[in-house]
């Protein structure tokens, strides 16, 4: 009972926590073996992100996950009012293409062919710095630009999402919930964690009594 017990928290930790996705205990099969030192840093990131709501918006988010009111398209829009307040530069509908590495001018250049100037980059999980895209510039201009392209993913990657609409919450005492799937707990070929996120009408996405 208590090697059961050990187990579930365990587990506990490492998908519910450590938010991992593959299977720890089949290196064979696991994408990702975790590291200790990846494993403290992603437990202290949930630590530290715990009640850390930034904004009215996400004052509803009380555990380390925040969830907007009204979907997800609040995001950007809370994004885009919160760098309007700290004076920063807000482009719609233009790609980035290249970035800038020139340690006088880094930055990034959008589609348009303008350039806007930062420190800092962000960069989308499916793009990345690419050389194979370079061979109309010239050599000075390889130095200090870099062309984002796509990134290959491998076929054996994919995604698979869900939107389902239910008459009641998982649970009569809560409304909103991320409900977890750890490998192997739903059939024995499960290889990744399975996410739920629950969201109820208090936060405007749903009808009410749903």
């Amino acid at each position: 009972m208590l090697m059961v017990k050990l187990l579930l928290v365990c587990r506990i930790i490492l998908y519910g926590i450590a938010m991992l996705d593959h299977d720890q205990d089949n290196k064979e099969t696991c994408g990702h073996v975790l590291k200790t030192k990846e494993g403290i840093d992603r437990l202290a990131l949930y630590i530290t992100s715990i009640g850390r709501s930034l904004i009215v918006l996400f004052s509803n988010a009380l555990g380390a996950l925040m969830y907007p009111i009204y979907g997800q398209g609040e995001l950007p829009q809370a994004f885009c009012r919160r760098a309007a307040v700290k004076g920063c530069i807000y482009v719609l509908r233009m790609p980035v293409t290249s970035l800038l590495l020139d340690k006088a001018s880094e930055g990034v250049r959008l589609a348009s062919g303008q350039e806007i100037f930062s420190q800092k980059l962000v960069l989308d999980p499916c793009a990345t710095v690419g050389l194979e895209s370079l061979s109309p510039l010239t050599d000075q201009q390889k130095e200090t630009i870099r062309v984002l392209v796509p990134k290959e993913m491998s076929s054996k990657e994919k995604i698979a999402r869900g939107i389902c609409i239910i008459r009641g919450s998982v649970r009569a005492d809560i409304s909103n919930a991320l409900v977890l799937y750890p490998p192997k707990s739903l059939f024995p070929e499960q290889l990744t964690a399975v996410r739920v996120l629950q969201l109820g009408n208090g936060l405007a996405v749903c009808p009410p009594d749903m």
